[in-house]
């Protein structure tokens, strides 16, 4: 998409680019969901948070919400006529990152209590 927008002169592709990327999150993760029954959260945080099925399936819910929030909000700072070009790129760059980290530990915190830890035995 950055040569879309060198091409044709034009911002719009660049800006669409993180919108696209997050519904696509968002949609592989649904699709997975709903068409082929698999967890994407799951499979990817399984082998190193043990959790019920049920946190899983919620945890898989909210990362689409997130990205769907997250695609959205890309858009409205991108596109509303609110914000500078300046102020989207400083967005993009730092307030999305930002937005991630603040998330991810908001559902650490949340799922803290719900994770099964297995002894360690030091077993030779």
């Amino acid at each position: 998409m950055g040569t879309a927008t060198v091409l044709c002169k034009n911002d719009l592709f660049i800006k669409l680019k993180p919108t696209i990327i997050y519904l696509g999150f968002a949609m592989a993760i649904l699709i997975a969901n709903i068409f082929f029954k698999k967890n994407l959260v799951y499979i990817i945080l399984h082998k190193k948070i043990k959790l019920p099925i049920k946190i899983w399936n919620n945890l898989n819910i909210s990362w689409i919400c997130f990205f769907i929030m997250l695609s959205l909000l890309n858009a409205f700072v991108a596109f509303s006529g609110i914000f500078t070009q300046k102020a989207w790129v400083n967005f993009r760059t730092f307030g999305i990152l930002l937005i991630l980290l603040v998330y991810a530990f908001i559902q650490l915190i949340l799922i803290k209590k719900h994770i099964k830890y297995e002894c360690l035995t030091n077993k030779e």
